[in-house]
Parts: C-alpha cells; sequence; structure tokens
C-alpha cells in the first residue's frame, strides 16, 4: 500500500467533510472517528493495522451509501487500500 496514496485520500475525506453541508452533526462526527482511527491505527502500526478499524470503515460506508456516494466511494477505497497492505 502507498502510505501517500492513503494519506491523500484521508486528506479529501477531511476536504469533503468540510465541504459538503447535508451532512448532519452525528454523520460528521462519525465520519471525523472513523478518519481519527484510521490515523491512530497507521501511526502506530503503519504496515498492520486493526481489524476493527476495517469494520467500522465499511459500517460507515453502509451508512451514507444512498445519501452520500462520493463519500461512501472514498470510504471503500480507503478500506480496499487498507486490505490490500493485509489488513483483513
Amino acid at each position: 500500500m502507498s502510505h501517500e496514496r492513503l494519506q491523500k485520500i484521508l486528506q479529501d475525506l477531511r476536504s469533503e467533510l468540510s465541504t459538503t453541508e447535508a451532512l448532519t452533526e452525528k454523520d460528521r462526527s462519525l465520519l471525523t472517528g472513523v478518519v481519527d482511527q484510521i490515523r491512530g491505527v497507521l501511526s502506530e502500526h503503519p504496515s498492520n493495522g486493526d481489524e476493527s478499524v476495517l469494520a467500522v470503515i465499511d459500517e460507515a460506508a453502509l451508512h451514507f451509501e444512498a445519501v452520500h456516494p462520493r463519500l461512501t466511494k472514498t470510504l471503500y477505497q480507503i478500506s480496499e487500500l487498507l486490505r490490500s497492505a493485509g489488513l483483513s
């Protein structure tokens, strides 16, 4: 996995969070928590990670699937990158 690519996708997600007005405060909080968990895993174990982070990402993607397709796509990209890095 390209650490730089994942960082770019996380940056894009944060940018999307700041510009998307249609999110509720609860939705923003959920996504911010996902990003923070991913960053925490990467800073502690850049090549390993935590399976629970993948579950959180996948749950968030399902939550936003119908209403926010761009956010969903970004979350799935993050999930796929982490899985390709060896997380399961």
